[in-house]
């Protein structure tokens, strides 16, 4: 039986302007290389668990382009491409594209190779290839090892024919998530910091978020209305904490 840690994807940063994927799959490369080109297929596993296709456009050929929209907690992102050259079932050279102006629109060209290692398995690398630093770090600090690691977690799913989440629940989305963390500080303060506009302005949102306004009705029933804020799109990384919690589904 497979090493179930042979499943797990890596990701390495072989150089300043290099991204490198590497997992395994417990399926023929042929039937990788279809579940990675066939928008059929592709609709059904590509993006993080969280995520709806709502464009999955893939023209296979040598020149021909394709591009994704996923809708993520209710934000749309896109992803665009073109194919330069294919080789089935050994894999393909492409240039990506993820359409984010926050993280610099970083392009890059990636070159997927699958290779048989025997016993009807597979390993896949995907390497990456950037124009420069910048663009690198953009792709990467976007989150992209979380989001990348949910999304060949479904192509694993898909390959061996369990369930996805979606057809398991019915919704991506279904369910709670309790977050855990302890604070350094009294609970009175920590309840102050929560509930006071003056506070919650210095702190409610990751770095790249700037608050434009913050209304907090102070009764019972509390009505509260989230700043309006720059949405940063976790398109790459939905369930990236922003600080050391502890997270868990019910």
């Amino acid at each position: 039986m497979p090493e179930a840690n042979k499943n797990r994807l890596t990701v390495t940063l072989p150089s300043d302007t290099e991204i490198l994927m590497t997992r395994e799959f417990d399926a023929p490369r042929e039937v990788v290389f279809e579940a990675m080109t066939k928008p059929e297929h592709v609709s059904h596993w590509w993006g993080p668990r969280n995520s709806k296709f709502a464009v999955c456009e893939i023209d296979f050929r040598e020149g021909g382009s394709w591009r994704y929209t996923l809708d993520v907690c209710g934000q749309q992102v896109t992803f665009t491409g073109t194919f330069h050259r294919i080789t089935p079932p050994e894999g393909l050279e492409a240039t990506e594209v993820f359409n984010e102006p926050m993280f610099g629109n970083p392009q890059w060209k990636t070159i997927l190779k699958l290779e048989d290692i025997g016993g009807g398995r597979t390993r896949m690398t995907s390497h990456l290839f950037h124009p420069n630093k910048e663009s690198r770090d953009g792709h990467y600090n976007s989150g992209m090892e979380v989001g990348a690691a949910e999304t060949f977690d479904r192509l694993d799913d898909l390959l061996a024919g369990r369930p996805t989440h979606e057809e398991a629940t019915g919704n991506p989305m279904e369910g709670e998530v309790e977050i855990v963390r302890v604070f350094d500080a009294p609970r009175d303060l920590v309840y102050e910091a929560w509930t006071k506009p003056e506070h919650m302005t210095q702190w409610w949102g990751p770095g790249p978020f700037t608050s434009h306004n913050r209304t907090v009705e102070s009764c019972a029933p509390a009505v509260m209305s989230q700043p309006a804020v720059d949405r940063r799109p976790q398109a790459m990384c939905p369930s990236l904490p922003l600080c050391p919690v502890s997270v868990g589904r019910r």
